[in-house]
């Protein structure tokens, strides 16, 4: 077994359980929105309570980001490891 191939099995574990983390994240976010927005609608216009809400919900969007972030430099890490190359025609602008 050579040290690419070991290399590119690496890279498909990593690949698979990717999808399960997005799965997992796309949930939290979900549900991270649902629970802030309840938060906001019950506040009865406590300014305390929308602060609170409304940092839920800045949360929420600020982990979806990071998360996002991460898939992207590992993405390109992968790219770079396993020797192919960069392909950025799958972002949409």
């Amino acid at each position: 077994m050579g040290n690419n191939e070991s290399i590119n099995d690496v890279l498909a574990i990593v690949s698979k359980l990717g999808g399960y983390i997005w799965t997992i994240v796309g949930i939290a976010l979900l549900g991270m929105v649902i629970y802030g927005g309840f938060m906001w609608a019950i506040s009865s216009e406590s300014p305390q309570n929308i602060q609170k809400a409304q940092s839920i919900l800045m949360w929420a969007f600020i982990g979806a980001a990071v998360s996002l972030l991460a898939f992207v430099i590992m993405n390109v890490f992968s790219q770079v490891i396993s020797g192919g190359q960069l392909d950025f025609s799958k972002i949409v602008w």
